[in-house]
């Protein structure tokens, strides 16, 4: 079975445990979220200190192996949804993998973009916590931990692209060595 179809059923059948399991047990589904984007955006800087200091890896992650430099978290991100999700499997890995090593503003790029993801990612994680427990509505609380979040993401978005477009402007005009 393709990774696409199986990552849509994996993603049909958790839906429905949801909805069976907040349908016997109501509560704040909301308040579910930003646990995880404070875990992922710490992993982010984490991995951001880890380049800054050029550490190395204890063990392997993704397709970079143990006692490796360490990469930024972004890398291994799109290193993963591109190679598994995108099907495009060992050739990407093989590709991204050369030109991170070969090309300096692919390097600032993503540990750049890893510390902006990061650090507004906690940012608004630890806003929303604080924000909703203050609001006695429940229907007011759902709705800013629904619409920040995706806010949040767009203007991010944004910001990645015109990031990466400046990084490729930069390698274009940059000599080639």
């Amino acid at each position: 079975m393709p990774p696409v179809e199986r990552d849509a059923i994996s993603t049909r059948l958790l839906s429905m445990e949801l909805l069976v399991r907040i349908h016997t047990h109501p509560f704040d589904l909301s308040v579910c979220l930003y646990p995880l984007v404070f875990q992922v955006c710490s992993q982010l800087i984490f991995a951001s200190i880890l380049v800054h200091m050029r550490g190395k890896y204890p063990f392997r992650i993704s397709s970079t192996e143990k006692g490796a430099l360490a990469r930024p978290g972004i890398y291994t991100i799109v290193e993963d949804v591109v190679a598994v999700d995108g099907g495009e499997e060992l050739k990407f890995r093989q590709i991204l993998d050369a030109r991170y090593c070969s090309n300096r503003p692919i390097q600032i790029l993503l540990q750049r973009l890893g510390w902006a993801w990061g650090f507004s990612g906690l940012a608004v994680a630890i806003a929303l916590l604080v924000l909703i427990g203050m609001v006695p509505n429940m229907e007011a609380s759902f709705v800013i931990g629904w619409i920040i979040p995706w806010a949040w993401a767009a203007v991010l978005s944004l910001l990645t692209r015109s990031m990466t477009k400046a990084a490729l402007a930069c390698e274009e005009s940059a000599p080639i060595t």
